[in-house]
């Protein structure tokens, strides 16, 4: 989020402190979320909102300086790198911040890293065909698993799949919804409500079956279309260059500053073993029940949710119309 200012802190360094939040992540290893502020260093923020930035929403405030774009871009970037394991490596670019100098940017990325309870066997990968909502067909690389217990769920619309990470603690799924062939993936993200949610993970069950699923990679950047959904919630007075009251970050009395920009980027790599090869303790234990044999063959467009299981709540959610890079 770039805070524009119309009408003082340290370069790069942090002006709060996190270790709770980043110890307790230590212990997670499948949804990474961080979100920082950096503050113009013309801009001195009030205690008070320090102290609810790390105790309410564990975030840290930095210090850069806005009129130089490229030192600007550079230290939010590199922030960005480090927290996402280098898998996001450019939130912004220095024109970003070359129209109007920003006194304030709130970036917020989501990077999925884990490994699956029970990985694909990565011999069983073949290329494999994809159907695109276009008709065309595309070979793709179509990870396969037997015999195995897969977190199963159907309906006469649309088959959906279940698939664990490991983790210790907190409890991670990847859930995959399949519409049937007369349907369509848009379709299935109009069926998903709290209510159709709320009642679908009721019904999941383990059955024995064979999985195929191609692998893929995203990376998304969201801008204009965020700010827009944002607006869509309530938010539209926080982008009026009138209406908007941030008097409570900072004595801003001499100017007014509003949201100019939202941004988001969000990354995936989904492959036989997780999103990564990154072994972590603990887990999901899956027992094989007896009864009919499903099969679920993903090579149409679909939707995908990764969700905190103690919850419910979706983290991510995603469509993906076409997995080859």
């Amino acid at each position: 989020m770039q805070i524009k200012r119309r009408g003082a802190c340290r370069h790069g360094r942090p002006l709060t402190r996190r270790a709770p939040l980043v110890a307790r992540r230590a212990r997670v290893a499948a949804v990474a979320h961080h979100i920082s502020i950096w503050v113009d260093q013309r801009i001195k923020p009030k205690p008070e909102f320090l102290h609810t930035l790390l105790s309410y929403y564990e975030t840290q405030l930095w210090g850069t300086d806005f009129q130089n774009p490229g030192l600007a871009a550079r230290q939010i970037n590199d922030w960005v790198a480090y927290q996402t394991r280098s898998a996001i490596r450019e939130l912004f670019q220095p024109n970003d911040f070359a129209d109007e100098a920003g006194s304030a940017v709130l970036a917020n990325t989501l990077y999925l890293d884990g490994t699956w309870a029970t990985p694909f066997p990565a011999a069983n990968t073949r290329p494999g065909k994809f159907l695109l909502e276009t008709g065309e067909e595309k070979t793709v690389p179509m990870m396969r698993s037997e015999e195995r217990a897969l977190y199963y769920m159907e309906t006469q619309d649309f088959q959906a799949v279940g698939l664990h990470y490991r983790g210790e603690g907190e409890r991670f799924t990847f859930y995959l919804f399949l519409p049937r062939a007369y349907q369509t993936v848009d379709w299935m993200r109009e069926q998903w409500t709290p209510e159709n949610w709320a009642k679908w993970r009721q019904q999941f069950s383990y059955q024995t079956g064979t999985l195929s699923l191609p692998r893929f990679q995203i990376q998304q950047h969201h801008d204009d279309n965020l700010q827009d959904a944002l607006k869509t919630m309530g938010m539209e007075v926080a982008f009026d260059s009138e209406r908007a009251n941030f008097s409570r970050i900072a004595d801003i009395t001499e100017y007014q500053i509003w949201i100019g920009k939202v941004t988001q980027r969000a990354a995936i790599d989904l492959n036989e073993y997780g999103t990564r090869a990154v072994v972590s303790t603990g887990g999901f234990f899956e027992a094989v029940p007896r009864g009919r044999p499903i099969r679920l063959v993903v090579n149409r467009p679909f939707l995908f949710a990764i969700v905190h299981e103690e919850t419910g709540i979706v983290l991510v959610m995603g469509i993906i119309r076409d997995p080859a890079p």
